[in-house]
């Protein structure tokens, strides 16, 4: 990449590469134990993060990496994590570097199927539907989408009456179960907050704990609340769901899912939940992120890495959702992905 081919936050920041990188190396130097540090809670004086869609790419990666640095926004957190989470979480990392990445070519598509259970307001009520997705997506983004609504329940037998006021509507009236279709860039195969970078770049993402934990951070402080929600996440919960994204499948190369599981068992205020047993059957390890409005929590095999599901509960109950402490806001479960031929091909779980 020349030059005149970088995007200007990245122009911008170049000049700083050196002395950030000097930076950076004094402070691993002075920490203790040789542990992960992530970027902490402040924003870079002076800094811009383009609302455009990140390049990853090359030089930008470190430069974006270093921009955080440069601001001094990498306090440590622990010289050694010393909690059952982030073991649970830093074993997953080590398997993680041993699993085969599974890349696209082009022909070939990412499948995955997931079921989900959003809690939504639907203009005088709220429903809580069950979905199942499935994707098929090209490295070019072009694809598949098929969304099936599986159940609808009501949290309150007043939001029962006002859906019979309002006629009933099935799903389909809001057009929730649909089989789609895109050209390139139609679809995205991982998020990271507001941002959705392509397959190269994900490719191209950092493999470095450090750097990982900038791109994050930086995309989670740029990714503001859904307008009109009573529940808000913490830039901490917001940097867990951006790891969760990357931990979606082998698609994410194995040394940036590992880096992902080493952010997150550095987020302060992580605990382990125990073991529990997924959805589908299978056993994993939970792992939780809490702010004053919701719980954000993961749940994992350590001895596969593969992440089995991840749910967002209520920390107080709320009038609004008529949910008690503890209701389930949202809850994706991870049935089966792979690399197919065609979108037609599926992946048994």
């Amino acid at each position: 990449m020349s030059q005149h081919d970088e995007i200007p936050f990245v122009a911008e920041l170049r000049r700083e590469l050196v002395d950030a990188i000097a930076a950076q190396q004094r402070r691993a130097a002075a920490a203790p134990d040789g542990g992960v540090a992530v970027p902490g809670p402040g924003r870079a004086r002076g800094s811009r993060w383009p609302r455009r869609r990140l390049l990853l790419t090359g030089a930008a990666v470190v430069v974006a990496a270093a921009a955080v640095v440069v601001a001094g926004l990498v306090p440590r957190l622990a010289g050694r994590d010393s909690t059952a989470a982030a073991a649970a979480l830093n074993q997953a990392a080590k398997v993680a570097t041993t699993r085969p990445s599974q890349r696209l070519q082009p022909g070939q598509y990412w499948y995955s199927k997931t079921r989900e259970t959003q809690l939504v307001t639907i203009e005088t009520y709220r429903v809580r539907w069950t979905i199942t997705y499935e994707r098929w997506v090209a490295p070019d983004g072009s694809g598949r989408e098929r969304r099936h609504v599986d159940e609808q329940i009501f949290p309150s037998e007043a939001d029962r009456q006002a859906w019979i006021a309002a006629g009933g509507p099935d799903p389909d009236v809001y057009g929730m179960n649909t089989d789609d279709r895109k050209g390139p860039g139609g679809y995205d195969l991982v998020e990271l907050g507001s941002h959705r970078p392509s397959y190269d770049e994900l490719l191209a993402l950092p493999t470095d704990p450090i750097a990982l934990a900038g791109v994050l951070r930086r995309a989670a402080e740029q990714t503001p609340d859904t307008p009109g929600s009573t529940t808000h996440l913490s830039v901490e919960q917001k940097m867990l769901g951006n790891a969760i994204s990357l931990l979606r499948g082998s698609v994410t190369p194995a040394a940036v899912r590992a880096a992902a599981y080493r952010v997150a068992a550095s987020l302060p205020g992580l605990r382990q939940l125990g073991a529990v047993t997924s959805a589908t059957g299978r056993s994993g390890v939970a792992v939780a992120i809490s702010d004053r409005y919701t719980i954000l929590e993961l749940v994992f095999d350590p001895g596969t890495s593969e992440l089995l599901s991840e749910r967002q509960t209520l920390v107080r109950p709320d009038a609004d959702l008529h949910l008690p402490r503890g209701g389930v806001i949202h809850e994706a479960v991870f049935i089966a992905s792979g690399v197919v031929g065609s979108t037609s091909a599926t992946v048994t779980p």
